[in-house]
């Protein structure tokens, strides 16, 4: 919640989209909103595979994934965020040199997201940059690094030449 706003007194001429899932975050996000009057953050609640899907043709210069839920238990794999064809889509949906940011303090889900990207459905989209063992920048990655976890960010540079019009 306080990186959306930190981005919206950065930058307040753009505007913000954010999914959030957790209710109090919600609610908070939106008493905040109210409090400081910022017109330009929208918040769709709900599924993200969903709400990607039905954005067409508008194109994002930024999107960022921070501590996705892993769903580390073989059972829960499934509801997973970061597989092949979401990461596919929301790379469709930058703009030239846009970037999608996935930050994750499981290591294990990091591997996993390293493998998605290297599929060609994927690499033919994007130039990839990694960074591990990244300082926190939100309560869960300061909560990560207390717990002993390190977190490490992908960013995905969309590639000129593979947006299409």
């Amino acid at each position: 919640m306080s990186i959306y706003y930190r981005m919206r007194l950065k930058t307040p001429i753009s505007y913000t989209l954010g999914l959030i899932f957790i209710g109090l975050e919600l609610l908070e996000f939106f008493r905040l909103l109210m409090k400081k009057k910022l017109n330009n953050c929208y918040v769709l609640e709900g599924d993200a595979v969903d709400h990607l899907a039905s954005f067409g043709t508008i194109r994002f210069q930024s999107i960022d994934i921070h501590h996705p839920d892993p769903w580390p238990k073989k059972r829960h794999k499934k509801r997973q965020l970061l597989h092949q064809d979401f990461i596919t889509t929301a790379c469709k949906l930058l703009e030239e040199n846009g970037k999608l940011q996935i930050i994750t303090d499981d290591f294990s889900y990091f591997e996993h997201i390293l493998e998605q990207i290297s599929m060609p459905s994927i690499a033919s989209l994007v130039e990839s940059s990694i960074t591990r063992n990244r300082p926190p920048n939100s309560k869960y990655g300061r909560k990560a690094v207390a717990e002993g976890r390190e977190i490490n960010a992908i960013d995905l540079i969309r590639r000129v030449e593979s947006v299409v019009t």
